[in-house]
């Protein structure tokens, strides 16, 4: 079993992580999930949250396929799971997902990705 969840180092301006296939892939949906301070529910829910913003949100990323096209483009995040729908689909080999650190001392952290494919 190999882990899931992705962090790019803060030194790194530009972080981006790859998902790669050897054949295409027609992919509809990529669903991601983001760090919203799962460690601290009960503070978030019950107690209030020091800050306006969970300081661990990714809240703007950008997904591109192997040619550097940018296929979707996010601004403002603040959920935990995100659905990127494709329709009719895209077919690639190559997806680059580039989130933004959420500020500079937090490193940009993606959880989850999953895709789901259609096989013709």
């Amino acid at each position: 079993m190999s882990t899931n969840a992705g962090a790019a180092c803060l030194k790194d301006k530009a972080p981006e992580l790859k998902l790669s296939w050897d054949t295409p892939q027609k992919i509809n949906r990529i669903r991601l999930f983001f760090d919203t301070d799962y460690d601290h529910p009960m503070e978030s829910v019950q107690f209030g949250h020091p800050e306006d913003i969970i300081p661990f949100y990714v809240q703007d990323y950008s997904i591109y396929d192997k040619d550097e096209n940018l296929l979707y483009e996010k601004t403002g995040n603040h959920q935990t799971i995100n659905d990127v729908e494709f329709e009719p689909g895209i077919e690639c080999t190559e997806l680059k997902i580039r989130p933004d650190h959420p500020s500079k001392d937090i490193p940009a952290a993606i959880f989850e990705i999953l895709c789901n494919y259609e096989s013709d």
